[in-house]
């Protein structure tokens, strides 16, 4: 954890319609990073999204999103993972990233906000979350636009702004599928989902398969190395979508 960042009082105040958040001072927790976002609203609006960790390492980080430096009223989104009806629910404690990225080379949104944290869950091994927000000019404030979508230890994402092929605004997740017979770090197949940006700037899901071939797990290689291998199969998923 880094030093000089101030500790801020935390007491629920509200939820907001559109998503769960939580507009607060914060007990116990520290800032771990700040980025103005001035550059993403065309310089109009002086936002700035600052991300909070739990000292304790109990509680979900939270993601805040503020405009007013005197005042600094935050709308913060706890780190919790978007899952189905029946899906045990995940929360993350750990902070792993929080910057400015680029969506897409030509079409809106071209940059957004990702934000990345960790549930190191003994019964489930390391658990990411991945989101990516932007600003909607015409409701002028921050939104997710890639729901928080959870990868394990064995998984790996990437965003992909554009192509040789002219692709643009692609997000693909791989994570492992648990073969019969096989332990957690054999070699697995792995189920691919795709995600595209839509004509709304949101994304989209747009296709899912299972890879042909198995990739090596981490008692074999220093990290996970599927889309790169599958990016022809992933352009041929998107191919007319």
């Amino acid at each position: 954890m880094k030093k000089g960042f101030a500790c801020v009082l935390l007491s629920f105040m509200f939820i907001l319609p559109y998503v769960s958040g939580i507009a607060a001072d914060r007990l116990g927790y520290i800032a771990v990073n700040d980025i103005a976002l001035g550059k993403l609203t065309g310089g109009q609006e002086k936002w700035h999204v600052t991300a909070y960790q739990d000292k304790a390492g109990k509680s979900p980080a939270l993601l805040c999103f503020w405009k007013d430096p005197n005042n600094k009223k935050e709308t913060c989104f706890p780190a919790e993972d978007d899952h189905a009806p029946g899906e045990k629910h995940y929360s993350y404690t750990e902070v792993k990233d929080l910057k400015i990225i680029e969506l897409q080379k030509s079409k809106k949104p071209k940059r957004g906000v990702l934000f990345v944290a960790e549930n190191a869950s003994f019964d489930v091994g390391s658990l990411t979350m991945v989101s990516i927000w932007s600003y909607k000019e015409e409701k002028r404030r921050f939104e997710k636009i890639l729901g928080a979508l959870r990868i394990s230890e064995q998984g790996e994402y990437k965003i992909i702004p554009s192509t040789k092929s002219g692709v643009e605004g692609l997000f693909i997740k791989a994570d492992f599928i648990w073969g019969e017979e096989e332990g957690r770090y054999f070699p697995h197949n792995y189920k691919i989902n795709i995600y595209r940006i839509d004509m709304d700037g949101m994304y989209r899901h747009v296709s899912e398969y299972k890879t042909d071939l198995k990739y090596k797990s981490l008692d074999d290689a220093d990290s996970i190395d599927v889309i790169r291998h599958e990016m022809k199969n992933i352009l041929h998923q998107v191919k007319g979508k």
